[in-house]
């Protein structure tokens, strides 16, 4: 079973505080294999000498691991998070096709999906095995979740995209919303809220998103804190807005309660940073910790994933469905892997 493996007399490891300098170690030969995990670095800092002669190798690989959500998140504990039409409405506001193109030249795929890039997503409309279990609680999810097939919103890539922001400007109407003197406003009341962050690389989706928000009258502040006073932030759910991950794998289970469930997400602590608090989703994951087939797992993850996805409760952002690697072609691995 181990034939073609662990082919080396020694395997030695070092840490790198900082990944700038970790990139040129790896190019003037200082360790053997890398594995780029940053798009736009593997676009642009991989054209160095020892692969222009061949010595090191790059190389793409596509891959069938669920990609899990990367996505903003819109706490709806709080009261302007409340309504998931409200939250609906954002996600016309987020250009996801310009940051793409303008920040990471076009090297993500949209993510629609919970369990993106594997068996485990929803596609389509729910099948009958589906329905048995969305049926009986009909009357507490939203229709669509058993007419339409899920697909965040596209925009025309141009980093203005107005006829999204018109159809934003309607839901927000429906929902008292209305532009008073250049702010959106409800009884009284500015819509504002604070987008909480700890890395320049979010900064850069924030201030694009902040953009867009400012022409429907949204007031969103980006707010930088250091990692200590941010994780604190996250435990005890402080913010309106972060931009957060959970990873998946083909054999979900006990971590979807640790996500999603309503029970956790009224401790400090929990992944369910977005205050989900559904009876629906909670009897869903008891139904996937119980399954006893993988076409009952499948079938009630799918089911999950829609009612997810219908509540609105954050704005996907983006995946790489491609293991990007470089080494140095004194190694070699077989044809089959």
């Amino acid at each position: 079973v181990n034939k073609g493996q662990y082919n080396f007399d020694r395997l030695v490891y070092d840490y790198y505080k900082d990944i700038t300098v970790l990139r040129e170690a790896f190019k003037v030969g200082d360790f053997d294999y890398r594995r780029e995990y940053n798009v736009q670095k593997w676009q642009t800092s991989y054209d160095f000498t020892a692969v222009e002669t061949g010595d090191v190798v790059l190389q793409e690989m596509k891959n069938d691991r669920p990609t899990g959500m990367n996505a903003l998140v819109m706490n709806s504990r709080k009261d302007i998070f409340s309504n998931p039409r409200v939250r609906l409405a954002l996600s016309y506001a987020y250009d996801h096709e310009w940051i793409n193109k303008t920040l990471y030249n076009d090297a993500y795929t949209r993510t629609d999906s919970y369990f993106d890039n594997s068996p485990l997503a929803s596609s389509g409309l729910p099948s009958e095995d589906e329905l048995s279990l969305l049926n009986p609680w009909k009357d507490q999810l939203p229709e669509e979740v058993f007419t339409t097939t899920f697909a965040p919103p596209i925009s025309d890539g141009s980093g203005m995209p107005r006829e999204n922001l018109r159809t934003a400007k309607k839901i927000l109407e429906e929902e008292g919303w209305f532009v008073e003197d250049g702010k959106l406003m409800k009884e009284g009341k500015i819509f504002s809220f604070e987008f909480l962050i700890v890395s320049p690389s979010v900064e850069r989706i924030a201030l694009a998103f902040q953009k867009t928000l400012e022409v429907l009258g949204i007031e969103m502040s980006v707010r930088t804190v250091d990692s200590s006073q941010y994780q604190a932030r996250m435990l005890n759910y402080d913010f309106d807005m972060i931009k957060a991950s959970w990873n998946v794998s083909l054999s979900p289970g006990n971590e979807q309660q640790f996500y999603w469930g309503s029970e956790v997400g009224k401790k400090d602590g929990s992944k369910n940073y977005v205050g989900v608090d559904s009876p629906v989703v909670d009897h869903l994951i008891e139904k996937l910790i119980g399954a006893k087939t993988r076409e009952e797992l499948t079938t009630t993850i799918h089911a999950l994933d829609r009612v997810l996805l219908w509540g609105h409760y954050l704005i996907p952002l983006y995946h790489s469905d491609t293991d990007r690697i470089a080494y140095w072609n004194f190694l070699e691995y077989p044809e089959e892997i």
